[in-house]
């Protein structure tokens, strides 16, 4: 009993440690507005139409929608978004169809002969984490192929040496610059943008977004990979529901293979259901408590990633909680 107990307050401390993140220098949740909810107070303008629209959790007036036309947001000229050592970016787009765009089609960035940005290189059929250091862009990239229509997560990180773009809480790409260089800005005076490319000044280049945007956190640090995956899990739109009074206990999480299962409510026999970041059911199998303990195994038709996992006894109470399988 007290290695269960030491295992679960390794648990809590190790989850308390994870949600300790950076702050970011800029937070635009678009809860409403284009309001920065940071400290910083660099507040975005609407240019063209953005019109606020519902969120990866069924949030209405939460997220913005853009037509790819001429829909951008400004946040302006700020040195606080152009941090010269090191930079990360993060935000949650979607697209109903990833492989459709032609041409070029920015998320969020400032470049403009230097700088940043999440784009979208429809030329080539990649997704783009670039920063421009030591004369040219660190590019880190992933084929469009590799996305599934609807809400993904995004990151850039650079610490002055690597470029990395995240998707979904992973990796997919590092650039290395081969050596340790500051972020380059071409033009230290030009707006921050969120939906269309930026230009030299003010204007941006016109390379519009289709889709929605979300959740967008300017950094002036490189975000770990911890760091970015607990971004990640934590605005993925899957709820979480507790049984009434009590509240099970679920570890190791993350977990390589196997979940256990303890502090149940009473039951005996449980129906377990797994669900993907989508909303899908992955996998549905019934399981008995055996010495106050229920042992799930990760299915082997499953990839890692981010997971709701629910139990419901014959009762039709049910516990839920968000499980990562690495």
């Amino acid at each position: 009993m007290k290695n269960l107990y030491l295992t679960l307050n390794i648990i809590i401390l190790s989850a308390i440690s994870a949600f300790s993140q950076p702050s970011p220098v800029a937070y635009y949740s678009f809860s409403g507005n284009a309001d920065d909810s940071g400290s910083n107070s660099i507040d975005g303008t609407t240019y063209g139409n953005p019109s606020l629209t519902t969120d990866n959790s069924g949030n209405t007036n939460s997220a913005y929608e853009f037509d790819g036309i001429d829909d951008y947001i400004d946040l302006g000229s700020s040195l606080v978004l152009k941090p010269s050592s090191q930079v990360s970016l993060s935000l949650w787009a979607y697209s109903s169809n990833w492989t459709s765009f032609a041409s070029w089609a920015a998320l969020a960035g400032n470049t403009a002969s230097g700088g940043y940005e999440l784009i979208i290189n429809g030329s080539d059929g990649t997704l783009e984490a670039e920063v421009r250091r030591n004369g040219d862009y660190g590019i880190a990239s992933v084929a469009l192929t590799t996305l599934s229509s609807g809400w993904h997560h995004f990151a850039l990180t650079y610490d002055g040496r690597y470029t990395v773009l995240y998707v979904d809480g992973s990796a997919v790409n590092t650039d290395d610059a081969g050596g340790n260089y500051s972020v380059e800005y071409g033009y230290p005076n030009n707006s921050t943008i969120i939906g269309d490319e930026a230009g030299t000044g003010s204007t941006p280049e016109g390379d519009s977004y289709t889709g929605k945007i979300d959740e967008v956190r300017f950094y002036d640090v490189a975000l770990t990979a911890q760091e970015v995956l607990t971004l990640y899990n934590s605005s993925t739109g899957l709820t979480e529901n507790y049984f009434t009074g009590t509240s099970a206990k679920f570890f190791p999480n993350p977990a390589l293979e196997k979940i256990f299962i303890t502090n149940l409510h009473g039951a005996d026999e449980y129906t377990i259901a797994l669900t993907d970041i989508s909303g899908k059911t992955v996998s549905k199998s019934s399981a008995r408590v055996t010495n106050g303990l229920i042992v799930y195994s990760k299915p082997t038709s499953i990839e890692a990633g981010l997971y709701l996992l629910t139990l419901t006894d014959v009762s039709g109470n049910s516990f839920s909680e968000k499980v990562v399988f690495k």
